[in-house]
Protein backbone atom coordinates (compact mmCIF):
# COMPACT_ATOMS: atom_id res chain seq x y z
CA UNK A 1 0.00 0.00 0.00
CA UNK A 2 1.14 3.21 -1.25
CA UNK A 3 1.03 6.30 0.82
CA UNK A 4 1.23 9.84 -0.70
CA UNK A 5 2.75 13.23 1.33
CA UNK A 6 -0.80 14.29 2.03
CA UNK A 7 -2.21 11.15 3.28
CA UNK A 8 0.99 10.66 5.60
CA UNK A 9 0.72 14.14 6.49
CA UNK A 10 -3.11 13.86 7.74
CA UNK A 11 -2.39 10.74 10.00
CA UNK A 12 0.11 12.66 11.44
CA UNK A 13 -1.95 15.29 12.57
CA UNK A 14 -4.64 13.21 13.78
CA UNK A 15 -2.08 11.25 16.32
CA UNK A 16 -1.06 14.52 17.41
CA UNK A 17 -4.22 16.01 18.34
CA UNK A 18 -5.34 16.88 21.68
CA UNK A 19 -8.41 14.62 21.83
CA UNK A 20 -5.91 11.58 21.02
CA UNK A 21 -3.34 12.51 23.42
CA UNK A 22 -5.69 13.67 26.30
CA UNK A 23 -7.16 10.07 25.71
CA UNK A 24 -3.26 8.22 25.90
CA UNK A 25 -2.66 10.64 29.12
CA UNK A 26 -5.74 9.60 30.90
CA UNK A 27 -5.28 5.76 29.72
CA UNK A 28 -1.43 6.13 31.18
CA UNK A 29 -2.87 8.33 34.33
CA UNK A 30 -6.48 7.24 35.58
CA UNK A 31 -8.22 10.17 36.78
CA UNK A 32 -8.06 11.18 40.94
CA UNK A 33 -12.05 9.95 40.80
CA UNK A 34 -10.84 6.65 39.68
CA UNK A 35 -7.40 6.61 41.63
CA UNK A 36 -9.52 6.97 44.90
CA UNK A 37 -12.78 5.49 44.45
CA UNK A 38 -14.68 5.32 47.63
CA UNK A 39 -17.24 3.21 47.84
CA UNK A 40 -20.08 3.31 49.89
CA UNK A 41 -21.98 0.94 52.12
CA UNK A 42 -24.89 0.36 50.15
CA UNK A 43 -22.88 -0.84 47.24
CA UNK A 44 -21.06 -3.17 49.58
CA UNK A 45 -23.89 -4.95 50.75
CA UNK A 46 -25.17 -5.00 46.79
CA UNK A 47 -21.81 -6.75 46.14
CA UNK A 48 -22.53 -9.36 49.02
CA UNK A 49 -25.72 -10.02 47.96
CA UNK A 50 -24.38 -10.78 44.66
CA UNK A 51 -21.90 -13.25 45.52
CA UNK A 52 -24.13 -15.50 47.98
CA UNK A 53 -26.38 -15.33 44.85
CA UNK A 54 -23.68 -17.04 42.85
CA UNK A 55 -22.38 -18.89 45.72
CA UNK A 56 -25.76 -20.90 45.66
CA UNK A 57 -25.31 -21.51 42.26
CA UNK A 58 -22.17 -22.81 43.10
CA UNK A 59 -22.89 -25.05 46.25
CA UNK A 60 -26.09 -26.60 44.57
CA UNK A 61 -24.10 -27.14 41.44
CA UNK A 62 -21.04 -28.99 44.46
CA UNK A 63 -23.84 -31.23 46.32
CA UNK A 64 -25.83 -32.29 42.80
CA UNK A 65 -22.94 -32.65 40.56
CA UNK A 66 -21.96 -36.40 41.28
CA UNK A 67 -18.79 -36.98 41.18
CA UNK A 68 -16.52 -33.88 41.74
CA UNK A 69 -13.08 -33.57 42.96
CA UNK A 70 -14.53 -30.61 45.83
CA UNK A 71 -16.56 -33.63 47.89
CA UNK A 72 -14.91 -36.59 46.87
CA UNK A 73 -11.40 -34.40 48.55
CA UNK A 74 -11.87 -33.78 52.35
CA UNK A 75 -9.63 -30.68 52.14
CA UNK A 76 -11.68 -29.01 49.50
CA UNK A 77 -14.46 -29.99 51.06
CA UNK A 78 -13.05 -27.83 53.52
CA UNK A 79 -12.21 -25.33 51.95
CA UNK A 80 -15.43 -24.58 50.39
CA UNK A 81 -17.10 -25.37 54.14
CA UNK A 82 -14.63 -22.59 55.07
CA UNK A 83 -15.74 -20.16 52.46
CA UNK A 84 -18.78 -20.23 53.10
CA UNK A 85 -19.02 -19.68 56.87
CA UNK A 86 -16.12 -16.64 55.97
CA UNK A 87 -18.70 -15.19 53.66
CA UNK A 88 -21.46 -15.58 56.63
CA UNK A 89 -19.09 -14.44 59.25
CA UNK A 90 -18.44 -11.19 56.76
CA UNK A 91 -22.24 -10.85 56.47
CA UNK A 92 -23.06 -10.50 60.22
CA UNK A 93 -20.12 -8.00 60.57
CA UNK A 94 -21.53 -5.51 58.81
CA UNK A 95 -25.29 -6.21 59.91
CA UNK A 96 -23.90 -5.63 63.64
CA UNK A 97 -21.16 -2.75 62.54
CA UNK A 98 -22.92 -0.25 60.44
CA UNK A 99 -19.89 1.61 61.22
CA UNK A 100 -17.65 -0.18 59.21
CA UNK A 101 -14.88 0.86 57.19
CA UNK A 102 -16.70 0.69 53.62
CA UNK A 103 -13.51 0.65 51.46
CA UNK A 104 -12.33 -2.24 53.79
CA UNK A 105 -15.36 -3.98 53.51
CA UNK A 106 -15.16 -3.45 49.74
CA UNK A 107 -12.00 -5.02 49.28
CA UNK A 108 -12.88 -7.77 51.40
CA UNK A 109 -16.14 -8.25 48.98
CA UNK A 110 -13.85 -8.74 46.05
CA UNK A 111 -11.36 -11.26 47.34
CA UNK A 112 -14.37 -13.21 48.36
CA UNK A 113 -15.04 -13.15 45.03
CA UNK A 114 -11.80 -14.55 44.24
CA UNK A 115 -12.12 -17.11 46.21
CA UNK A 116 -15.67 -18.19 44.74
CA UNK A 117 -14.03 -18.03 41.41
CA UNK A 118 -11.61 -20.39 42.37
CA UNK A 119 -13.87 -23.02 43.85
CA UNK A 120 -15.84 -22.62 40.64
CA UNK A 121 -12.82 -23.07 38.37
CA UNK A 122 -11.97 -26.76 40.33
CA UNK A 123 -15.95 -27.95 39.60
CA UNK A 124 -15.61 -26.52 35.74
CA UNK A 125 -12.10 -28.29 35.20
CA UNK A 126 -14.56 -31.70 36.37
CA UNK A 127 -17.32 -30.42 33.78
CA UNK A 128 -14.88 -30.07 30.60
CA UNK A 129 -12.91 -33.65 31.65
CA UNK A 130 -13.29 -36.43 29.93
CA UNK A 131 -13.75 -40.00 30.68
CA UNK A 132 -15.98 -40.32 34.37
CA UNK A 133 -18.40 -37.72 33.60
CA UNK A 134 -20.23 -36.29 36.44
CA UNK A 135 -24.11 -36.83 36.50
CA UNK A 136 -26.49 -34.48 38.15
CA UNK A 137 -28.28 -35.54 40.82
CA UNK A 138 -32.05 -34.65 41.25
CA UNK A 139 -32.29 -31.48 43.47
CA UNK A 140 -34.64 -33.06 45.98
CA UNK A 141 -31.73 -36.09 46.67
CA UNK A 142 -29.16 -33.35 48.56
CA UNK A 143 -32.88 -31.93 49.93
CA UNK A 144 -31.55 -28.52 48.74
CA UNK A 145 -35.16 -26.96 47.27
CA UNK A 146 -36.32 -24.10 46.85
CA UNK A 147 -39.17 -23.84 46.93
CA UNK A 148 -41.61 -22.15 43.98
CA UNK A 149 -44.56 -20.82 46.78
CA UNK A 150 -43.31 -18.95 49.43
CA UNK A 151 -46.31 -19.94 51.96
CA UNK A 152 -44.84 -22.04 54.87
CA UNK A 153 -41.72 -22.00 53.18
CA UNK A 154 -39.90 -23.31 56.36
CA UNK A 155 -41.92 -25.53 57.32
CA UNK A 156 -40.32 -28.43 55.33
CA UNK A 157 -36.76 -27.00 56.04
CA UNK A 158 -37.08 -26.76 60.29
CA UNK A 159 -39.05 -29.99 60.76
CA UNK A 160 -42.20 -32.73 59.96
CA UNK A 161 -44.92 -30.72 58.33
CA UNK A 162 -47.03 -32.93 60.02
CA UNK A 163 -46.04 -33.30 63.51
CA UNK A 164 -45.72 -29.88 63.56
CA UNK A 165 -49.35 -29.83 62.29
CA UNK A 166 -50.41 -31.85 65.56
CA UNK A 167 -48.60 -29.23 67.59
CA UNK A 168 -44.90 -30.57 68.26
CA UNK A 169 -43.02 -27.47 68.32
CA UNK A 170 -40.03 -28.99 69.21
CA UNK A 171 -39.38 -30.46 66.26
CA UNK A 172 -38.40 -27.46 64.46
CA UNK A 173 -35.06 -27.14 65.18
CA UNK A 174 -32.09 -25.51 63.70
CA UNK A 175 -29.35 -28.19 62.51
CA UNK A 176 -25.83 -28.53 61.12
CA UNK A 177 -27.37 -30.06 58.12
CA UNK A 178 -29.56 -27.00 57.79
CA UNK A 179 -25.91 -24.65 57.69
CA UNK A 180 -24.77 -27.15 55.01
CA UNK A 181 -27.89 -26.61 52.81
CA UNK A 182 -27.36 -22.70 53.29
CA UNK A 183 -29.82 -21.85 55.58
CA UNK A 184 -28.77 -18.96 57.17
CA UNK A 185 -29.17 -17.89 61.37
CA UNK A 186 -31.45 -15.37 59.54
CA UNK A 187 -33.25 -17.38 57.79
CA UNK A 188 -34.38 -19.27 61.29
CA UNK A 189 -34.90 -16.14 63.42
CA UNK A 190 -37.59 -15.33 60.49
CA UNK A 191 -39.39 -18.65 60.40
CA UNK A 192 -39.31 -18.09 64.51
CA UNK A 193 -40.12 -14.76 64.37
CA UNK A 194 -43.55 -15.70 61.95
CA UNK A 195 -44.39 -18.49 64.42
CA UNK A 196 -43.90 -16.82 67.66
CA UNK A 197 -46.30 -13.65 66.12
CA UNK A 198 -48.80 -16.17 65.32
CA UNK A 199 -49.02 -17.76 68.57
CA UNK A 200 -48.85 -14.68 70.52
CA UNK A 201 -50.69 -12.63 68.11
CA UNK A 202 -48.60 -9.37 68.61
CA UNK A 203 -45.53 -7.75 67.82
CA UNK A 204 -44.38 -6.40 71.52
CA UNK A 205 -40.88 -5.78 70.73
CA UNK A 206 -40.57 -6.52 74.80
CA UNK A 207 -41.38 -10.06 73.04
CA UNK A 208 -37.58 -9.88 71.36
CA UNK A 209 -35.61 -11.63 74.06
CA UNK A 210 -38.26 -14.38 74.67
CA UNK A 211 -38.05 -15.01 70.36
CA UNK A 212 -34.18 -15.36 70.80
CA UNK A 213 -33.89 -17.49 73.97
CA UNK A 214 -36.82 -19.90 71.90
CA UNK A 215 -34.60 -19.90 68.57
CA UNK A 216 -31.59 -20.58 71.00
CA UNK A 217 -33.14 -23.31 72.69
CA UNK A 218 -34.85 -24.53 69.00
CA UNK A 219 -30.87 -25.42 68.23
CA UNK A 220 -29.34 -28.66 67.63
CA UNK A 221 -26.65 -29.47 70.77
CA UNK A 222 -23.71 -29.41 68.55
CA UNK A 223 -24.71 -25.80 67.30
CA UNK A 224 -25.62 -24.67 71.12
CA UNK A 225 -22.12 -26.00 72.73
CA UNK A 226 -20.58 -23.62 70.21
CA UNK A 227 -22.58 -21.28 71.45
CA UNK A 228 -20.56 -19.47 74.30
CA UNK A 229 -22.85 -16.82 75.72
CA UNK A 230 -26.35 -18.38 75.73
CA UNK A 231 -28.41 -15.59 77.42
CA UNK A 232 -28.64 -13.20 75.02
CA UNK A 233 -31.43 -10.60 74.93
CA UNK A 234 -31.07 -9.02 71.05
CA UNK A 235 -30.82 -9.90 67.70
CA UNK A 236 -28.15 -8.71 67.41
CA UNK A 237 -26.72 -9.50 70.68
CA UNK A 238 -27.52 -13.24 69.51
CA UNK A 239 -25.68 -12.49 65.74
CA UNK A 240 -22.58 -11.38 67.41
CA UNK A 241 -22.38 -14.36 69.63
CA UNK A 242 -22.87 -16.69 65.98
CA UNK A 243 -20.00 -15.31 64.50
CA UNK A 244 -17.79 -16.91 67.34
CA UNK A 245 -20.01 -19.76 66.65
CA UNK A 246 -19.12 -20.01 62.79
CA UNK A 247 -15.78 -19.36 63.83
CA UNK A 248 -15.73 -22.29 65.64
CA UNK A 249 -13.25 -24.76 64.27
CA UNK A 250 -15.58 -27.56 66.04
CA UNK A 251 -18.84 -26.37 64.27
CA UNK A 252 -16.69 -26.32 60.88
CA UNK A 253 -15.65 -29.77 61.09
CA UNK A 254 -19.12 -30.69 62.01
CA UNK A 255 -20.48 -28.85 58.83
CA UNK A 256 -17.81 -30.62 56.86
CA UNK A 257 -19.20 -33.85 58.41
CA UNK A 258 -22.96 -32.47 56.97
CA UNK A 259 -22.04 -31.55 53.69
CA UNK A 260 -20.49 -35.42 53.33
CA UNK A 261 -23.50 -36.84 54.95
CA UNK A 262 -26.07 -35.03 52.20
CA UNK A 263 -23.84 -36.31 49.26
CA UNK A 264 -23.25 -39.82 50.50
CA UNK A 265 -27.04 -39.93 51.03
CA UNK A 266 -27.97 -38.53 47.86
CA UNK A 267 -25.91 -41.51 46.49
CA UNK A 268 -27.19 -44.25 48.12
CA UNK A 269 -30.62 -43.07 47.41
CA UNK A 270 -29.97 -43.38 43.65
CA UNK A 271 -28.31 -46.67 43.72
CA UNK A 272 -31.06 -48.05 45.53
CA UNK A 273 -34.34 -46.61 43.58
CA UNK A 274 -32.95 -45.55 40.35
CA UNK A 275 -31.76 -42.35 38.62
CA UNK A 276 -35.71 -41.68 38.11
CA UNK A 277 -36.78 -41.70 41.68
CA UNK A 278 -37.27 -38.97 43.14
CA UNK A 279 -37.37 -37.93 47.19
CA UNK A 280 -41.22 -38.08 48.55
CA UNK A 281 -42.75 -34.64 48.54
CA UNK A 282 -40.89 -33.57 45.61
CA UNK A 283 -43.21 -32.32 42.58
CA UNK A 284 -41.73 -34.78 40.29
CA UNK A 285 -42.40 -37.96 41.92
CA UNK A 286 -43.87 -40.16 39.32
CA UNK A 287 -47.54 -41.58 40.60
CA UNK A 288 -45.88 -45.05 40.33
CA UNK A 289 -42.88 -44.52 42.36
CA UNK A 290 -45.67 -43.75 45.20
CA UNK A 291 -47.70 -46.78 44.81
CA UNK A 292 -44.19 -48.90 44.58
CA UNK A 293 -42.99 -47.26 47.98
CA UNK A 294 -46.59 -47.78 49.58
CA UNK A 295 -46.44 -51.12 48.63
CA UNK A 296 -43.19 -52.04 50.02
CA UNK A 297 -43.22 -50.00 52.82
CA UNK A 298 -45.47 -52.62 54.47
Amino acid sequence: MIIDQSQRMSMEDRNNSPSVNAYTADELNPPKYIQHYEPQMDEVKAELDDIWLQMQLFWDLMLRMQPNCITLNAEYTGQAVAYLLDFSVARLFLDTRPDSDPTKAWLEAKDFRRRLRRLELLLRTDMTNCGNAASMLCVCMVTARHPKHKSNIWNRVFGNRKKEEAGHGEHRIYRLRDIALLMRLEDFLTHKAVDFNRQLKTCNPQNVSVLVHTAIESMEDEIKMCLINQGHVTVDDLKDGWMGVLSNPFFRAGVVHEVINIVDDALKFRKKYGTSAHQEGCEFEASKSNLVRRLTSR
